[in-house]
């Protein structure tokens, strides 16, 4: 599926519910290297990450990116929950290495959802992007969609995105044309939670 129709509609009431200064069009990236743009055990990274893609195709937002090679949701929540989050839009990508080692995801999530939302920040989750998709994985996919669901957030949804064989360089880590689909949905769920940054 592809376009804003992949967007989570049952939770599309998100969109201005913990809204900052509707002219503020600054975003925080908060994942691991899916998000960072890291491969080959973190010795490498793409020439383009997708936080400097999202720059591009979005150049009116302020792009601050938290994210780094095997970071997690239960051992990087401190460093969320500690921010006073000044960017008025939060994304969270974490998942992938809370599910290899089997760390309490679900009650890390739920702190930095009501952290920000304590802030009145715009929150977008993302959901596990398609790469091994063990059933541990679909799980864990599936709570970060509940999470969503449940708070009343923004869920763009990794998950859905297309998605072919040989799209990651060892079954985990995103290739650059992934990588840019995956920007490319985090730019469709901006847009609906803040039009007025959508112009280049």
């Amino acid at each position: 599926m592809s376009g804003d129709s992949a967007i989570d509609r049952t939770i599309a009431k998100a969109k201005n519910y913990f809204q900052a200064d509707a002219r503020q069009c600054s975003v925080a990236l908060w994942g691991d290297s899916v998000l960072y743009g890291g491969y080959d055990l973190g010795e490498s990274r793409l020439d383009e990450p997708p936080a400097d893609a999202l720059r591009r195709l979005r150049p009116r937002w302020k792009v601050t990116d938290h994210s780094s090679n095997g970071a997690s949701a239960t051992y990087f929540s401190d460093d969320f929950l500690r921010s006073e989050l000044p960017e008025r839009v939060q994304l969270i990508q974490y998942g992938h290495n809370d599910q290899i080692l089997e760390l309490p995801y679900e009650e890390r999530m739920r702190e930095m959802i009501e952290h920000a939302q304590a802030k009145k920040r715009s929150l977008i989750i993302t959901g596990l992007s398609n790469v091994e998709r063990t059933d541990k994985e679909i799980g864990y996919h599936a709570m970060a969609r509940r999470l969503a669901q449940q708070h009343h957030v923004w869920f763009a949804d990794f998950g859905n995105v297309e998605f072919h064989d040989g799209d990651t360089f060892d079954g985990r880590h995103p290739r650059p044309a992934y990588s840019l689909r995956l920007v490319q949905r985090i730019v469709q769920t901006l847009d609906q939670v803040a039009p007025e940054c959508a112009s280049s």
